[in-house]
Formats: structure tokens, C-alpha cells, sequence
């Protein structure tokens, strides 16, 4: 991966373990502008949690793949926009922004 420098590294992953957290970590570490998107059975928020915070940037579950697997790799392949040039960028109904709890 350092030597390649792919934009986008697409993991398989079995299981949420020490072994699966290492090996993110040190792609993380050989190329550190590549983003590692995840695909696994493993759909519980525990897992997911797990590999997003050793250094993945998307997490798509082998349930949910095809569109859902592109639609994350365009994600994480494309440079962040500024908000006026988003193609659908998130807006809160006024009753939700001027909520306190938001």
C-alpha cells in the first residue's frame, strides 16, 4: 500500500480483533492518505465502532454491499466540497433547528 498509494483500500474483515485493529492501524501507517473502507458480515454497532476508530472511513456491511459499497468508495475516493457545491447537503427542518436539544 505505501509503494501503490491507492486512493481507496477496500478490507475484508471477518471479526472486530486485535488482529483486524492492527492491520487497519498499520495500513493507516504505510499509506496515510489512502482511506480504508471495510467490508463485512459484521453488522452490530459494537464492530463497527471498533474498526471506524482504528482508522477506517467507512464501514459497509457484506449484507448491504453493491450500491452501498461504490456509493462509500466515491465517498471516501472524493475530495470534501465546500457545502454550497454538495449535491445533496443535509438541512434542518426549522422545527429541529431551533430545538434546544439540537
Amino acid at each position: 500500500a505505501a509503494i501503490v498509494g491507492p486512493d481507496v483500500i477496500v478490507l475484508g474483515i471477518e471479526s472486530a480483533g486485535t488482529d483486524s485493529i492492527r492491520l487497519i492501524r498499520a495500513l493507516r501507517s504505510a499509506a496515510p492518505a489512502s482511506a480504508i473502507v471495510i467490508l463485512s458480515l459484521l453488522d452490530d454497532a459494537i464492530s463497527r465502532r471498533r474498526l471506524l476508530g482504528a482508522g477506517a472511513a467507512a464501514f459497509v456491511s457484506k449484507h448491504e454491499y453493491g450500491e452501498r459499497l461504490l456509493q462509500a468508495i466515491r465517498q471516501v475516493a472524493s475530495p470534501p466540497q465546500p457545502e454550497a457545491q454538495r449535491v445533496n447537503p443535509v438541512r434542518l427542518s426549522p422545527t429541529l433547528k431551533d430545538s434546544p436539544e439540537v
